[in-house]
């Protein structure tokens, strides 16, 4: 962490974080919402300490409503958050999730997570997660 502030709105506090780019396209402009998995343990990467990774399905950024808010928590439609102090534990459930591919893109460009227990699409209060 570089730098924590008060958010000039509320209580909260903001902070920046070193993000970690694993793909073979080139990263975003500064600027453009991306969605970021930033409850996992740090990551080393030759060198460097990353706390958060962007989220993409192949190589396309997952893209939030335009007026979505910066930080929001993104859920899975009709199933509340269930947050977890664990690290180990959510790192676990993530590379369950990776592996046995549960996020898929449909016709009309909704990301949705397909458990058979708690499927749905992704989603804002502004709206649903867009592949394109």
């Amino acid at each position: 962490m570089l730098a924590v502030q008060v958010h000039p709105d509320d209580k909260d506090l903001t902070e920046q974080r070193t993000v970690l780019w694993h793909f073979d396209t080139a990263p975003p402009s500064p600027g453009t919402p991306v969605i970021l998995l930033c409850n996992l343990p740090s990551i080393k990467h030759q060198g460097i300490m990353f706390t958060a990774v962007v989220l993409c399905m192949d190589d396309d950024l997952l893209i939030p409503p335009p007026d979505a808010p910066i930080g929001e928590l993104v859920t899975v439609k009709g199933h509340p958050p269930t947050p977890s102090k664990n690290e180990r534990a959510v790192s676990m459930v993530w590379e369950k999730v990776l592996n046995e591919e549960l996020f898929q893109v449909g016709d009309d460009e909704v990301v949705r997570y397909e458990h058979k227990k708690t499927p749905g699409p992704l989603m804002t209060s502004k709206g649903p997660i867009m592949c394109t």
